[in-house]
């Protein structure tokens, strides 16, 4: 499976060699501004879901992106990019068919990557075994291709599934596919589009990028969703707050679990409202929600209410005065990502806001 000239090639090799840096120049070309751009914008969405893929493959409880380690890895790739264009090199992405790989042997320590930077680093003053691995048989990475493609395409859907998919996501998703899959379908079609859009055109990928960027632009219009009531504070508020949290949460496309929670935390600020008779009036509730945060504000006019204490003993659930309160306090801020009191002379608004 490897020719006489590639077998004569990997003979001449030197085993150790010097890089050679005489290609490295500078140049600047206007008309690839566009295509740069779009292939730039690609590479950033790629590394995004290859490092969410990562986390989704190392976490068995995977629930949301951590956008600062995103936002590390995104930096780094940006980082590489520059130094391979300033060295002559060609542009760095990360690489979907490792996270197959990954996937498929269960090695994902941090490890594994320091190495295999190391042996990479090593494999550019080696010509031989570079020219050898270089020189690769197709069906080998053929199979090896289709191995690792099987893992990640199943992680990506996986992906995909995390969120509820409404019309709009399922519009940008499979648009998006059905023209990039056009590109390598039908390339001849795209030929009738100006020359400055030929560089664009010819890749599925920039072609996919760019329909789900405008279409997610588009569609983004009146995501941001609002609903407004008022309550009397009785025993009867939570069931009243549960109702309006399930119809318009279920009809926003909020998950289960964010409903429950919401509920759940709403449900204590009424039963420490109760128990510590903070308002004698009406209670408005805000609900916010913009598919990755539902907030809800808890406006009322009456007493302040302390959410600092909520250092809880077994003593002082069996003699403080306030134990219940402290309790409802601490079980408020399980249920949250994020809470905030403010109080304003007699005004009081509690921010209670849970990650979808």
């Amino acid at each position: 499976m490897i020719s006489h000239e590639q077998l004569d090639r990997i003979i001449a090799s030197p085993f150790i060699a010097f890089p050679d840096t005489g290609h490295i120049g500078f140049s600047f070309q206007t008309d690839m501004i566009l295509p740069f751009a779009i292939a730039a914008i690609s590479v950033t969405l790629k590394s995004s879901g290859d490092l969410l893929a990562c986390q989704k493959i190392a976490d068995a409880n995977w629930r949301r992106p951590e956008f600062a380690s995103l936002g590390r890895g995104v930096f780094s790739s940006g980082l590489g990019n520059i130094l391979a264009g300033l060295l002559g090199a060609m542009g760095q992405a990360t690489m979907s068919s490792n996270i197959g790989f990954s996937k498929a042997t269960g090695a994902l320590n941090r490890k594994i990557g320091i190495a295999t930077g190391i042996l990479l680093i090593l494999l550019a003053f080696n010509p031989k075994l570079s020219i050898i691995i270089a020189y690769m048989p197709a069906p080998v990475m053929g199979a090896t291709l289709i191995l690792l493609s099987s893992f990640i395409i199943i992680t990506g859907m996986q992906v995909i599934m995390s969120r509820l998919l409404d019309s709009r996501k399922t519009f940008v998703i499979g648009i998006s596919l059905l023209f990039g899959l056009s590109v390598e379908i039908n390339p001849d079609f795209f030929l009738q589009a100006p020359d400055y859009l030929q560089p664009v055109l010819k890749s599925s990928i920039s072609v996919s990028t760019l329909m789900a960027l405008c279409l997610n632009l588009f569609f983004r219009i009146g995501i941001y969703k609002r609903k407004e009531f008022v309550t009397d504070l009785n025993l009867t508020s939570g069931g009243l707050i549960e109702s309006e949290l399930k119809l318009h949460g279920a009809t926003w496309g909020a998950s289960r679990e964010v409903i429950d929670k919401a509920i759940m935390a709403v449900n204590e600020f009424i039963e420490i409202a109760w128990q510590e008779k903070l308002t004698g009036e009406k209670i408005k509730f805000y609900l916010a929600y913009d598919e990755f945060h539902l907030r809800i504000d808890c406006i009322y006019k009456g007493k302040k209410m302390d959410i600092d204490d909520t250092k809880i003993s077994r003593e002082d659930l069996m003699n403080s005065e306030k134990s219940i309160e402290r309790l409802s306090i601490f079980m408020l801020k399980q249920y949250t990502d994020k809470l905030k009191f403010q109080h304003i002379g007699n005004m009081c608004r509690l921010r209670i806001e849970i990650n979808n």
